[in-house]
């Protein structure tokens, strides 16, 4: 986790689990990234301020969902993927730095010494922690999926992608995908969105004293962002 202490350090946050959870966020995607700042809060590694601040640049689709899935099987293009997600991970990383930078300095707070009993943050135990977390949110899954499968069906073909893209990350990236000459870059969109379901999550994992005010302000942020990465990373003849 130590190369991505620096980018915590940008955003704001010097506690030695910082990096972690972001390392985490970046490998695994929203949910083990929630359970990973969540776990650190508990555990007095994390302030709950400074675990918001991280949400952003973590809180995101995880690498294999958006080459394999988004890219190789939606978009035939296991490029496009990867293009895709170094170019929401970048903009996470941006947005939060840049909503550190203007709500403040975080490193600057006094942090909370860390509990003996405590453990550190171990990526087997995320994982194990997140399975369970995956299977008590399928119902978050389900019920956003089958509305945004109904808008599709329902609303004409441009409405109904941009409401699946408001409400699950996955029914909007099919739509999307499908919609003709600019579905990579609507991809892109839906993948910023990140969608209602999975920010109903995120609060169902994270514990109360965790506002998430940062991670609904950065969304607004990582769109715009997240689009013009995306389009400089492009080759040439795709951006024509």
């Amino acid at each position: 986790d130590r190369p991505f202490c620096p980018a915590a350090r940008l955003i704001g946050v010097r506690a030695p689990a910082a990096g972690r959870v972001l390392l985490i966020g970046s490998l695994g995607g929203f949910a083990p990234a929630a359970s990973a700042a969540a776990g650190a809060v508990r555990s007095g590694q994390l302030t709950a301020r400074e675990a918001d601040a991280l949400l952003p640049a973590c809180v995101c689709s995880g690498p294999s969902f958006v080459i394999l899935a988004v890219g190789q099987s939606m978009l035939g293009s296991a490029e496009l993927g990867v293009l895709l997600f170094l170019a929401q991970v970048a903009a996470g990383y941006l947005s939060a730095a840049l909503l550190a930078r203007l709500g403040g300095t975080l490193g600057s707070m006094a942090h909370p010494a860390v509990p003996t009993a405590s453990q550190p943050l171990r990526l087997d135990g995320i994982i194990a922690q997140a399975s369970q977390t995956y299977l008590k949110l399928c119902g978050f899954v389900l019920f956003f999926r089958m509305l945004a499968a109904g808008a599709g069906e329902v609303l004409p073909s441009g409405a109904g992608v941009f409401c699946a893209m408001l409400l699950e990350v996955c029914s909007g990236c099919d739509l999307a995908a499908k919609s003709g000459r600019f579905a990579s870059m609507l991809c892109c969109a839906a993948l910023s969105v990140q969608g209602l379901s999975v920010l109903m999550q995120v609060r169902t994992i994270c514990p109360p004293e965790m506002t998430l005010r940062p991670l609904y302000r950065a969304r607004l942020l990582h769109l715009p962002l997240s689009l013009l990465i995306f389009y400089l990373l492009l080759p040439q003849r795709a951006q024509e």
